[in-house]
């Protein structure tokens, strides 16, 4: 009986012990941190890009900022950039997959598209360029870009904001299309 008793003292007094120290001590081992530096590409080399609209053309793109800025100036286009939308990597990255921006000049159409073989995709009348790089899987603090058509106009726009995301498929009929890849937020605080 006293055998008992003392492995549920011991038992209880342990749990509480153990209780205290997670609450003070992180739950963190060097495993841990060599796995997110085996796994994660270097989140200080990634740049933002942004989201701009162009009336004339009744749709949203993405790129980087100097491209709005060039094709503003020498195209005399008018792209208005509506937000910072999201980080990612203009150079290859360990632990990323290049994503391809598809254009069809004549029907004005953007689609972005991650390639997890690293292969170029082939749509008949598309052109590809590489956008950036960024994850095929939610892996070291990234969130999901999705993309939303609004199909009366044929305009794509691109969110990392499940609330936005909600509102424009719920109250303003647009398509959710589904996870384009996995992204950085702006702020990386």
């Amino acid at each position: 009986m006293t055998n008992i008793i003392f492995i549920i003292f011991a038992a209880l007094l342990l749990g509480n012990i153990s209780g205290l120290c997670g609450s003070v001590l992180p739950a963190r081992s060097l495993s841990d941190e060599r796995r997110a530096a085996d796994t994660c590409a270097d989140p200080s080399l990634t740049v933002v890009y942004v989201e701009a609209y162009s009336h004339a053309s009744s749709l949203h793109l993405l790129q980087r900022r100097a491209y709005y800025i060039a094709q503003n100036t020498a195209a005399n286009t008018a792209w208005e950039i509506q937000e910072e939308a999201f980080r990612a990597w203009k150079d290859p990255q360990n632990f990323t997959f290049p994503l391809y921006q598809l254009y069809d000049a004549p029907a004005g159409d953007w689609v972005p598209v991650l390639s997890t073989t690293g292969s170029a995709p082939v749509v008949a009348g598309y052109s590809t360029e590489i956008l950036g790089y960024a994850y095929s899987t939610p892996v070291c603090g990234s969130m999901p870009l999705v993309a939303l058509a609004q199909t009366t106009i044929g305009d794509r726009y691109f969110t990392t904001d499940p609330d936005e995301r909600d509102m424009l498929v719920t109250s303003f009929g647009w398509v959710n299309q589904g996870i384009v890849a996995y992204v950085l937020p702006v702020d990386l605080d």
